[in-house]
């Protein structure tokens, strides 16, 4: 547990840097490839439940979901108990969510277009 929140620390330390335009482009450099990592490491699918908490700023809950979506992708190279973690966490996510966003998201691009 102190390991996952010493490394989410670090994750939201470089997604920071990322995004900080006065920092100097060698270290934004590195922070994003430090970033790219953890999209190609499938043990990273732990984190993404403390990235995207809602106490966390809105680039920082954008990358959990973006680092889900990227290892979703790779479903089929996890292990079932990876998957099943995976699953479970996407039941989690429906019941934290508002039912009016999941329409929203469903239904854009639905409305009658008018001439």
């Amino acid at each position: 547990k102190k390991f996952a929140r010493r490394m989410e620390a670090q994750i939201i330390q470089a997604i920071h840097l990322i995004q900080d335009p006065t920092m100097p482009p060698l270290q934004r450099q590195q922070a994003q490839q430090f970033c790219d990592q953890l999209k190609e490491d499938l043990n990273s699918f732990a984190y993404i439940p403390l990235l995207s908490q809602a106490t966390n700023d809105a680039p920082v809950r954008h990358f959990g979901m973006h680092l889900f979506q990227h290892l979703m992708r790779r479903s089929h190279e996890m292990t079932e108990q990876q998957r099943e973690e995976m699953k479970n966490y996407c039941f989690q996510l429906m019941t934290q969510v508002p039912a009016t966003i999941f329409f929203v998201t469903t239904c854009r691009g639905c409305e009658k277009k008018e001439n």
